[in-house]
């Protein structure tokens, strides 16, 4: 028979602790794994506000889109009716210049220049005003 060393645990004892260790090591583990899973329940916490966030960040884009795409409609509708406005303008004004209006202030005109030039034809032939000495 083998011959037992004294300060050596009998197997038995040996297999008790090596259990005892490693329950001490899986309460451990559970203990860590109860910690990750309070830290994950947080993460999704955060998560779910995040997304809700994301969701009203994406609807009040959506919103600015939409006034964006109408005001750019918008100005170019009131560019056009502008731009159709000016052009009846300009024809407008081309007909005056052109159109009997224009030939009545041209023939206005030619009148204005005769008369000047009556008046200072008779300016230049009359003599100044005989006022007088100062006493």
């Amino acid at each position: 028979m083998a011959k037992r060393k004294p300060s050596a645990l009998p197997a038995t004892d040996l297999v008790l602790q090596a259990l005892h260790a490693i329950r001490a090591e899986v309460k451990g583990l559970r203990a860590d794994v109860a910690e990750l899973r309070g830290e994950v329940a947080e993460l999704r916490a955060e998560l779910v506000k995040t997304t809700a966030r994301l969701d009203e960040t994406n609807a009040r884009l959506d919103r600015l889109d939409r006034r964006v795409t109408e005001g750019f409609i918008d100005t170019n509708t009131k560019t056009a009716e502008l731009s159709a406005n000016v052009v009846q303008l300009g024809d407008r004004l081309e007909n005056v210049i052109l159109g009997q209006m224009g030939q009545d202030v041209r023939d206005l005109k030619a009148r204005m220049v005769v008369v000047e030039e009556k008046l200072v034809a008779a300016s230049a032939h009359e003599r100044p005003a005989d006022y007088g000495e100062k006493k």
